[in-house]
């Protein structure tokens, strides 16, 4: 049995223009407190889903927050300490949700697949309906 534990879309900084001389004191502690306190959230949540669940064996931190070097540490500490094992891809496998996503949307539209844009959007546990339709903007 497969539980989902998620944090998606967690802000990101452009490293680009960073100059962490120039940051002051304060907001690097709100930064690591930010950090910290997500750390915990998730690791909460995964605590409640193995307190709920038998049979748990494994925990594997996975996506784009995979690559988050306090996430690693908290939750292989948290596995290491229920008798668990911990899994996590390599970083260099650890890419942006977004950019899988847009690039699985290319190749729905290369198919001729695709949605109208007023179309509902569906949460976890509903069924998706059939609702694709050609699009005829990339027919052959």
């Amino acid at each position: 049995m497969a539980l989902h534990v998620g944090q998606h879309a967690l802000p990101t900084l452009d490293y680009a223009d960073f100059d962490p001389v120039a940051v002051d004191q304060r907001v690097k502690d709100l930064c690591a407190t930010v950090s910290e306190t997500v750390a915990q959230t998730l690791l909460e949540k995964a605590r409640r889903a193995l307190a709920r669940t038998a049979g748990v064996r494994t925990v594997c931190l996975a996506g784009g927050v995979a690559a988050n070097s306090r996430l690693r540490e908290v939750f292989s500490a948290f596995a290491s300490a229920n008798g668990l094992k911990f899994l996590a891809p390599a970083r260099k496998y650890c890419g942006d949700n977004a950019a899988m996503i847009a690039y699985t949307g290319v190749q729905l539209a290369r198919a001729g697949l695709a949605s109208s844009l007023d179309f509902e959007a569906i949460p976890r546990g509903r069924a998706v309906p059939d609702d694709y339709i050609v699009n005829p903007l990339f027919k052959e």
